[in-house]
């Protein structure tokens, strides 16, 4: 009977164990998400070397968004 109840305890400390481990890798991932959400932007390019270029003209917004071709919203 002794080593059956031994055996339980080692089971029940093992999943505290796991437990605590789980709770605490969620938690470190929280507080980094949470650094990392409010850390501040770093500025973009700005040692000089100019903007960048894309081959097709665009400046790297949407191609979508950028459309100069007129569009008739009737459907027609």
């Amino acid at each position: 009977m002794g080593v059956k109840n031994s055996a339980s305890n080692s089971m029940v400390r093992s999943r505290r164990i796991r437990n605590t481990l789980l709770v605490f890798g969620a938690l470190l991932l929280f507080v980094a998400g949470l650094l990392l959400l409010l850390a501040p932007a770093r500025a973009q390019d700005q040692s000089g070397t100019g903007a960048h270029h894309f081959p097709d003209g665009g400046n790297g917004w949407i191609m979508g968004s950028q459309s100069h071709e007129p569009v008739c919203l009737a459907g027609g």
